[in-house]
This record gives C-alpha cells, sequence and structure tokens, in this order.
C-alpha cells in the first residue's frame, strides 16, 4: 500500500519556490508499479478543526495509482466530468480521515533554551526619502560624510546632498560638457570631515573642501583610471589604485608620491585604511600593508577573490570576506571578534552601522541587514532596475543611505528617528490576504507576513538555501529542540499551529493572516535539517480542472490536487489553456530559459497575482492515453500585473520583473490599468524617467528600492498595446527578436542544416529539437574516441575544421568545428556504455524541414516556431494543425 509523504510534499514546495520544475507527489514508477513503494512512507499531515476552513490538509493513504477503470461516464455526465463523489477501489477519497488528529503538546521552553534563542530586538528599516538625482547624469560611488549630514555622489558630476534637501546642496565638478567621456571612479571623504577626494577616468586626483567647497587642488597621478581611494585614519595621506596591482600613496596638500608597491594580486579592487600607516588590499587574498615602507606584513585572508571591506565609525574594528563569509575582527589585533556565516558573495558593498551592532550587504539584487552578535539577517530589502553603487550608515542620524547607477539616492531608517525628526515612511503597508479571498494575494501582502530570509534560526545555524518564501539550513539541534523552537518563536509572532497527523510527526504547519508556514525537520548525518516554506491559504480545490473526459480524483484538498484521466496530450492542454483564462489565470512561457517539449508531458505554468500554479501532465508507463495530471503552487515575488485579456505571455521573475504580453487595450486603457494595478500592490509612480508620445508610453514605478518602468507600444493598425517590462527583451522575446542584417544571414547560410546532418549510428536516427536547436543521438557500445575520429573526418569532407583544444577523454567529449565564421559544439558522455552524442551551434541551420515532417508540439512551441504573437487568440488554430498531423 502506498502512502503520500510529507517529506515530498516538502521537496515539491521546496522545488516550485526555486522556480523548477515540481516534483511528483508520487513517481511515475510508482503508480504503474505501487508494489515497488516504500510501505512505510508517511502522508500529508491533517489540519486541526480550527483552521481546516482556510487550510485543511487531509489525511491521506492512497492504496494504489494503477490504471483501474475511469468514472463511469453516466455518473462523468451526472457530475459535469467533476470527480466521483464515490471514488472506484483502489483511489483515496479526498479529506478522509479515521480520527481527529491530537493537537500539538505544549512545551515550554527552558530558561537555558530562552537564553540561547534570544535575538536583539530589531525595528526594520522603513524607505523614508526618495530623492530623483538621475538629471544630475550617471553615479558611480558615493561616500558619506563623518558627521552623518550629507553625502557626496561622483560620476557624471560631482556634488554634495544634505539630509534635508531634495537638490545638491553644492556641484563640485560637471563632467557632461566636455566632449569626452569622463567621469570619476573613486569618491573618499577625510576621517577628520574636512575634504574628499575623487579620482577620474583619467587617473587625475581631485581634492575639495567640504566646508568652503573650493577645491584644494587637482593632478594628474595616473595613467588609467583611479578605480580605489582610501584615506588614512588620521587623514594625512592617500592610497589609490588602478587594474595594474600597484598601490601609490600621496600626500592630501601638494599631492606629492609617498611611496609605490606592487601587491602582486590579481583583481585588486578595495583599499581600507586600518591606522595611519596599515592599509587591507583585497584582491586575490586580503592582505595587509605598511604604507610607510611599501611591505606585506599579512595575509589575513588567502584566496577566494572577496571584495567586501569595511571599517567600523569608532575604527576598532572592521570587516572583511572570505569563503566562510563575513568576518569582523580587531583593527589593532586583527584577532577575529565574530563571523557571519553565510553566502554573501564576493563583490558587495558592505557597511557597518554606526554602533557596529549590524552590517548592510548590497548586493545586485537585495540588501541585507546581519546583526554582527549572532550573524543572522534580520531585514531584507530587495533591489531590481538600476544596480546599487553606494552605500553609506550615517553617524547621528543613523540613516542608511543607498545611491543607485542612475543617481536616485534613498534613505532608510526609522519612521521616527528622533522628536524634532519630519521624516515619514513614503510607503503605507498592505493589507494582509485573508484565507476567504477567491483569488491569490499579491506575494507583498505575503512578505509582510513573513520573509523567511528574516525569520530567526536556531543559533549556530548553518544556511544552505533561501529566499523570500523557502529556506533550508542545518543546525546541531535535536530534532525536539528544532521543533520546539519554531512552535515557541512562531507562537510569540502570532502564528497558529495546526494539529500534528501522527503520520508526519516532523512536519509542522501554522498559519497567520491568511499565509500557510510549513516547517519540516528531519535527522541528518549528523545535523538536523529545516526546510521551511511559506505561502498563501489558496484552495487547490476551487481551480478549474480537465472536463474534456472523464476524470478520476487520486488526492484533493486545499494544497494538494491529483488526478488522472484517459484522453490525448492535445486535449488535456487545449482544454486547461482555455480553462485557466476563463478563471483569470495567465499562461506564460518562461522568457530567458530554453524551451524543450517531451512526447509524453506538458508543464503549464499560469500566473495570477503573486502565485504561480503549475499542472504537471504526465503520461503512465504501459497505459498509451492514460495521463496523470498534479498540481502545485508557489509564491511569485517578481510577479507583475497583466492584463486579462492577455492569455498567454512570456514572463520571468527569476531576479526582477520581464514581461513582454499583448492586449486589446489601448495606450491610454492601458496607462490607466497599470496605474490603478501598481498602485494596490504599493508601487508609486516615479517623478523621472516616464514618456509619453503619440504611439507610445512609459512608465516608472518604485517601490523600497525596487524600480520598474512598464512600456506600452501601439501595435501595427492601432490593434492594441504591447506591454514590454525589463531590459534586453529582444535576446530572449520571440515576439521582439530582430531580424538577422542580410550580411550576417549569408553568413549563417554556409552552415548545415539540421535535416541533412550526418547521422553516424546504425539506426540512422537522432532527436531533433528546432526549440533547444539541438540534435540528440546515440552510438551504441562506442567509445568517445571512436565517435571524435568518425565526425572529425565526416565533418572535414564537408568543409568544417575542427579547432584545436577541446576535451576528449573515455568519460567526456567536447569538439568545436568551424566553417567561415559559424560553429558547430559536438558534446559526448557515456551512458550505459553507449555514446550519447549532443550537436549544437550557429552553424545548425533550421530552415529546411526535418525528417518526418511536422511534429505535435505544445502551444508555447507553436507560437514560438509561426513567430506568432503570445495570446490565446491562436489556441483553436493550434489544436486544428495538431489534430491533423499523424
Amino acid at each position: 500500500m502506498l502512502k503520500l509523504s510529507g517529506r515530498f510534499l516538502i521537496a515539491a514546495l521546496f522545488l516550485a519556490g526555486c522556480g523548477r520544475s515540481p516534483v511528483n507527489v508520487v513517481t511515475q514508477e510508482q503508480v504503474a508499479s505501487p508494489q515497488k513503494s516504500e510501505a512505510n512512507q508517511k502522508t500529508v499531515p491533517n489540519e486541526n478543526a480550527e483552521v481546516a476552513a482556510s487550510q485543511g490538509v487531509g489525511e491521506v493513504q492512497a492504496n494504489e495509482f494503477d490504471s483501474k477503470p475511469l468514472v463511469d461516464e453516466a455518473v462523468a455526465k451526472k457530475n459535469g466530468n467533476k470527480e466521483d463523489p464515490s471514488p472506484k477501489e483502489g483511489l483515496p477519497k479526498a479529506n478522509a480521515t479515521s480520527s481527529q488528529p491530537p493537537k500539538p503538546a505544549v512545551v515550554q521552553p527552558t530558561a537555558e533554551q530562552l537564553a540561547r534563542w534570544n535575538r536583539p530586538a530589531f525595528d526594520p528599516l522603513l524607505l523614508l526619502s526618495m530623492r530623483e538625482g538621475n538629471k544630475f547624469g550617471f553615479v558611480s560611488c558615493i561616500a558619506g560624510t563623518p558627521d552623518g549630514k550629507s553625502i557626496v555622489t561622483g560620476g557624471n558630476k560631482v556634488a554634495i546632498w544634505s539630509l534635508s534637501g531634495n537638490e545638491p546642496a553644492h556641484l563640485f565638478l560637471d563632467l557632461t560638457n566636455g566632449g569626452k567621456e569622463r567621469s570619476i571612479k573613486s569618491i573618499a571623504v577625510s576621517p577628520d570631515g574636512k575634504w574628499f577626494a575623487a579620482g577620474d577616468s583619467e587617473g587625475e586626483l581631485h581634492i575639495w573642501n567640504i566646508e568652503d567647497r573650493k577645491e584644494r587642488i587637482a593632478k594628474k597621478i595616473l595613467t588609467n583610471d583611479i578605480i580605489e581611494i582610501a584615506i588614512s585614519t588620521d587623514s594625512a595621506e592617500i592610497a589609490v589604485t588602478s587594474y595594474d596591482g600597484e598601490v601609490s600613496i600621496w600626500s592630501p596638500d601638494t599631492l606629492q608620491s609617498k611611496m609605490r608597491f606592487k601587491t602582486n594580486e590579481n583583481s585588486l579592487k578595495r583599499l581600507l585604511y586600518l591606522s595611519p600607516n596599515r592599509l587591507v588590499a583585497a584582491a586575490q587574498s586580503m592582505t595587509l600593508w605598511d604604507t610607510s615602507t611599501g611591505k606585506k606584513e599579512e595575509t589575513l585572508s588567502p584566496g577566494g577573490y572577496n571584495y567586501e571591506l569595511a571599517r567600523s565609525a569608532d575604527n576598532k574594528s572592521f570587516v572583511l570576506g572570505d569563503k566562510e563569509g563575513l568576518k569582523v575582527l580587531d583593527a589593532s589585533t586583527r584577532k577575529i571578534l565574530s563571523t557571519v556565516r553565510g553566502d554573501f558573495g564576493t563583490n558587495g558593498l558592505i557597511e557597518l552601522s554606526p554602533d557596529s551592532k549590524y552590517i548592510a550587504i548590497a548586493g545586485d539584487a537585495r540588501i541585507l541587514i546581519v546583526e554582527v552578535g549572532n550573524g543572522e539577517v534580520v531585514q531584507a530589502i530587495d533591489n531590481s532596475g538600476w544596480g546599487i553603487v553606494g552605500l553609506s550608515w550615517l553617524p547621528q542620524s543613523n540613516l542608511l543611505t543607498v545611491v543607485k547607477v542612475d543617481g536616485s539616492i534613498r534613505l532608510w531608517g526609522r519612521a521616527k528617528q528622533d522628536e524634532t525628526s519630519t521624516f515619514q515612511a513614503i510607503h503605507k503597508p498592505l493589507e494582509p490576504p485573508t484565507s476567504a479571498a477567491s483569488s491569490p494575494p499579491y506575494a507583498e501582502q505575503v512578505r509582510q507576513t513573513i520573509d523567511l530570509r528574516s525569520f530567526p534560526r536556531l543559533p549556530g545555524s548553518i544556511p544552505s538555501a533561501s529566499d523570500t518564501f523557502m529556506a533550508f539550513y542545518e543546525t546541531t539541534a535535536s530534532v525536539e529542540e528544532a521543533k520546539l523552537y519554531y512552535r515557541y518563536m512562531l507562537g510569540q509572532s502570532g502564528w497558529l499551529e495546526s494539529a500534528i497527523n501522527p503520520l508526519t510527526p516532523d512536519y509542522l504547519t501554522f498559519t497567520k493572516n491568511g499565509c500557510t508556514l510549513w516547517v519540516g525537520v528531519t535527522k541528518g548525518s549528523p545535523n538536523t535539517t529545516v526546510n521551511l516554506v511559506s505561502s498563501a491559504i489558496y484552495d487547490l480545490k476551487q481551480t478549474p480542472k480537465f472536463d474534456g473526459a472523464p476524470t478520476e480524483v487520486v488526492l484533493e484538498d486545499n494544497n494538494n490536487l491529483l488526478y488522472k484521466t484517459k484522453t490525448s496530450l492535445l486535449e488535456i492542454e487545449t482544454n486547461l489553456l482555455q480553462k485557466f483564462g476563463d478563471a483569470g489565470w495567465t499562461a506564460y512561457a518562461r522568457l530567458n530559459t530554453s524551451h524543450r517539449d517531451e512526447p509524453d508531458s506538458r508543464l503549464l505554468e499560469f500566473l495570477r497575482n503573486g502565485m504561480v500554479l503549475m499542472v504537471s501532465v504526465r503520461g503512465l508507463p504501459n497505459e498509451p492515453g492514460l495521463f496523470m495530471l498534479q498540481y502545485s503552487k508557489k509564491m511569485e515575488s517578481n510577479a507583475i500585473p497583466i492584463p486579462r485579456d492577455s492569455g498567454f505571455v512570456e514572463f520571468s521573475g527569476a531576479t526582477e520583473p520581464l514581461l513582454v504580453a499583448n492586449t486589446a487595450m489601448s495606450l491610454d486603457e492601458t496607462k490607466d490599468f497599470y496605474h490603478k494595478e501598481m498602485t494596490a500592490q504599493g508601487w508609486l509612480p516615479r517623478e523621472l524617467g516616464g514618456a509619453t508620445d503619440k504611439d507610445s508610453r512609459w512608465l516608472p514605478y518604485f517601490r523600497g528600492q525596487q524600480d520598474i518602468l512598464i512600456g506600452l507600444v501601439s501595435r501595427p493598425n492601432r490593434s492594441g498595446t504591447l506591454v514590454r517590462i525589463g531590459k534586453d527583451l529582444e535576446r530572449s522575446s520571440w515576439q521582439l527578436a530582430k531580424a538577422k542584417p542580410a550580411a550576417e544571414s549569408k553568413e549563417a547560410s554556409v552552415g548545415i542544416e539540421a535535416a541533412d546532418f550526418p547521422i553516424l549510428n546504425e539506426s540512422k536516427n537522432a532527436k531533433m529539437d528546432s526549440e533547444a536547436k539541438s540534435i540528440e543521438l546515440q552510438i551504441k557500445g562506442a567509445p568517445l574516441s571512436s565517435v571524435a575520429e568518425l565526425y572529425t573526418k565526416e565533418l572535414k569532407g564537408l568543409g568544417w575544421t575542427a579547432k584545436e583544444g577541446g576535451i576528449n577523454d573515455a568519460e567526456y567529449l567536447f569538439l568545436t568545428f568551424t566553417k567561415g565564421r559559424v560553429e558547430l559544439a559536438l558534446r559526448g558522455r557515456i551512458a550505459e556504455g553507449n555514446a550519447i552524442v549532443n550537436i549544437q551551434g550557429d552553424g545548425l541551420l533550421w530552415t529546411k524541414p526535418l525528417p518526418g515532417g511536422k511534429q505535435r508540439v505544445s502551444y508555447e512551441a507553436w507560437l514560438r516556431q509561426n513567430q506568432k504573437t503570445a495570446s490565446m487568440h491562436w489556441l483553436n488554430e493550434f489544436k486544428t494543425e495538431m489534430q491533423k498531423l499523424p
């Protein structure tokens, strides 16, 4: 007898949270051969009565998922082809329970546990001010003044900004009108607060007084960009570097050279003074130098190309990055004070708070605020749009200043810094989702309830992976203590625990504000593994189901839906696309992701508000025409509003929102739609960056550190509006792909048609994938060396030349062939004694019909192949064409 495991569900939720295809709760092999399944697998946990109405995961035991007869047609017609209210023998009845599961036992933590679990209170930073600086040109670097009252920005211009002004207090330098591409690359303010230095792309160093705004001196000191400047703690000398790994030391008053030395390190990028003559250089390794002698004193962190460096406001400690994470060291003794473990990147900007209790870490996609004492992330701030170029935690005001490439300046802090503060939070929190909602909530609503990047973890935890709605880590705590920890911490935060399912004792479920949190705690070797997945309470029972043929429900509750039907894959796909569209869901193809159809399966993805619903359709082994349909859901943190009539779009939320969509609405109607929907999700219009003309509208919005520009373009003949969001869409969208220039197309014609490619196996058959632009074949019993010899000889006869180098060994083959300016890449591997050969490259042409004629493909592949606009408009044409194929 097969039982559904809670671990299967956690795995599915984890992979869904990572944006990967869902894992089947039950594998195909288990469906076909239930006797192979583990007899002691656990079941999906059941909820208690208090939360059953909002969450309701029923205890289900499936005896066999075999090919038993489908529901009687008379019953199917009576029920409108919905699930059979009396499933056949061997099929589980949804939400069936044998008895009420026990409620969780209430155990209080010990005093010792509470002491270890104690976490200092942290009031999250709020966005208090947003200054539009891009009218002054782009920005590449910033520095805050020691008094915490101003910041200096550099890029096209050099300017100083006060906390109270929306315009620069003074413009020191303007490089936009020189007729020459020249910009400021680095800036540093002296620790005494009296002056600052700026280095430009021509190797010139400028020094200005802060009080009287006058330039002290300017001098060309290098022949290339001054990429980094550091000023000694006594403000008595300046260290600069360029791309050659050399450090030069200069006097700040006359800019006379005091010392030059080579670090002999690759990729020198950051410099930081610990004391008047002690300089840290961040390159291939972190090293400490005596600037008076030019001698290396110590290697602080060997290898790794980590460039994170920051000094405390009192100069007593500093932070550096290495392969373990971030280390806080004593500035005088270099002894390690604490280690903040985690993957924070290697080239991020970091800043210590004025009291040295927190570290702000800025990368391309987010800012993390980390508590130094315990190494935990206490806040995560998402970033999108322009990259972050400057981070400064200002003393006294305790404001975190963040500057982006476009020159925009954002100030983060508490809503009320002090009694005289005039700052107010810019964004108002959204209303939390409700479990009774008929449609999924916005991702921001769930994130406001719980962000798993910053939710407390057991002390000493070892993080594995995390994002807004998913976290995995290991801990030395026991399973029992880990469960107690989350019961206590979540209870303190107002979460309610569901009843324990005795068959899944390691699997806990909590609810709050219309949200669900699953906590999986399992004993590993040697550590305990903790998995957390959050989502909105959304009942999968209300989602559309296939109704074009009789179906049998295998499992159905709020969070799980599994059923099977006997029909064609084409009928299932077209039926579900239509029904989901009618119900308000938008089907999408992923941008920046290769597409590959499988002959007996489909993965359909639908987006609505902040939720993605994935429908996996898989044929069952040895049962032609019998398909299993499995539904899974996840929250999408970068979801974006989509016009209801778009139907089918190109979308990606991997790092930031990308969208190509079509709507029948006019430009102004689409503009009104986005204004309403964006403000409902907490976005606010930006002052700059928008544009309006006869045939387009460009709508800029911001939310926190996130920026988005929505482009609306009139379609030909005024037949509606094209929506485009994101950069470089022409590279990944089939709808926006630009035609190759004639010269380039002519050059590509020297390639070889996939239909004519030599297939050197006995069967003369290969899998030709026009979507992935690849050919894959199998040569039985052939070593890779003979494969290389065969194809080198064959392609040489067709005018192709093998490049030197490559890989040719017993386990892996990688050869490149050229003809003119185009290439073919041949890869090979061994599987079960046979050679699996894959051929790709721009020298492989796909204009000639493939052997065997047209193949049945998915709707997405058909749209791509026929260069159709993404829409549900073509669905009937697609279905008719596919039905005509054998």
